[in-house]
């Protein structure tokens, strides 16, 4: 059954750390996002979580061929961690669906590639 949600999670192995697919409005602009979400239901362990993934912070960088948006989000529960699909985005633009199709399937396996390890070592 299709969800109401602006987001699809897919497991990292991890289930503080799922990987999203998100249509989002950071900053009032419309976008479209691949993240590790880190939300474990406790913000000092989530804060802790980011933390220790943000040591690897140059290795990941690196593998995934690009900077990432690193959110610690300290006034909420959550962290993330995001890569942007490049330009504006919404769910209604149905001629660029085809190509944020392959970004997402793209973007989110360099995401996992990228992430496993330091995910696996949590």
């Amino acid at each position: 059954t299709p969800s109401n949600d602006q987001w699809m999670g897919f497991p990292s192995g991890n289930s503080q750390c799922p990987y999203h697919a998100t249509f989002c409005q950071p900053d009032g602009e419309y976008r479209l996002r691949v993240e590790v979400y880190i939300d474990g239901g406790d913000k000092q362990t989530n804060k802790e979580t980011f933390d220790k993934l943000h040591e690897h912070k140059d290795r990941i960088e690196q593998e995934l061929g690009e900077p990432l948006e690193w959110d610690r989000l300290d006034d909420r529960q959550a962290c993330r961690v995001s890569l942007y699909f490049p330009g504006g985005m919404q769910i209604i633009d149905e001629d660029r669906w085809s190509e944020a199709k392959d970004w997402l399937v793209e973007a989110m396996g360099r995401m996992r590639d990228a992430f496993g390890p330091a995910i696996q070592d949590l």
